[in-house]
């Protein structure tokens, strides 16, 4: 998987290091037969072909966490749009890392310029857990069970 890194003048006005995620289409990548398997409610209720996956290894333990973007007739509204969630497999369950994922506030299509560094790992650390930004709005820490958004 290809992942782009650069730098950037950041919302507090510092240099951080950032290596974006590249979202990639298609059920067949990334676990989400996996995932499939255990939330049938959400395939039945898929849109088409949109969906996305990437995947980064976020604590460091060898394994990657996934990151998913799903349209379905279940899990996208008309206002907030449709949700990115984050997971990781755990003895072959997912666990939610982000309670009710991220809202995209749009339809997310990664294919487009402007959406290509929507998610961007951090160099920074909390809990073992790498922080990333979404959005190049809304930093994200992990607070030993879920990922929330940092306050200042």
């Amino acid at each position: 998987m290809k992942k782009i890194l650069w730098l950037s003048l950041f919302i507090a006005g510092s240099l951080s290091a950032k290596e974006c995620l590249t979202f990639e289409k298609g059920r067949h990548i990334n676990e989400l037969d996996k995932y499939f398997s255990k939330n049938k409610e959400i395939e039945e209720s898929v849109r088409g072909d949109k969906i996305y996956s990437a995947s980064y290894d976020l604590n460091g333990d060898g394994s990657n966490e996934y990151f998913y973007y799903i349209e379905s007739f279940i899990g996208c509204g008309q206002v907030d749009g449709c949700f990115i969630d984050v997971y990781r497999l755990v003895d072959g369950r997912f666990l939610s890392l982000k309670e009710y994922g991220f809202s995209t506030f749009y339809k997310f299509n990664p294919e487009q310029p402007e959406h290509k560094n929507f998610i961007c790992i951090l160099d920074e650390s909390d809990n073992g857990w790498r922080r990333f930004v979404y959005a190049e709005q809304s930093i994200q820490v992990f607070n030993g069970k879920s990922y929330q958004a940092k306050r200042e």
